[in-house]
């Protein structure tokens, strides 16, 4: 997952969540997008913040073929 503040036209910014994929031959790719209003940044927020006390220690990641990151891995519930 990546998180992106896009800029509009008229000012206002937007916070989307991309969920990304990794295709042999193609690389990353963004294979879902989800755009969310204030109320749901906060909520994700108070949720992040409640994963952050229950899991202090760093994880470290690599991307195939991307720089190397430091981060916390957070699972999300699915909605199917």
């Amino acid at each position: 997952m990546e998180v992106v503040v896009e800029q509009k036209e008229d000012g206002r910014r937007e916070v989307l969540l991309q969920d990304l994929s990794f295709g042999s031959g193609v690389g990353w790719y963004v294979q879902k997008t989800m755009r969310l209003d204030p109320e749901q940044v906060e909520a994700l927020l108070k949720s992040l913040c409640v994963a952050r006390c229950e899991c202090p220690a760093k994880v470290e990641w690599v991307r195939p073929n991307a720089e190397k990151r430091t981060g916390r891995i957070v699972s999300f519930p699915r909605e199917d």
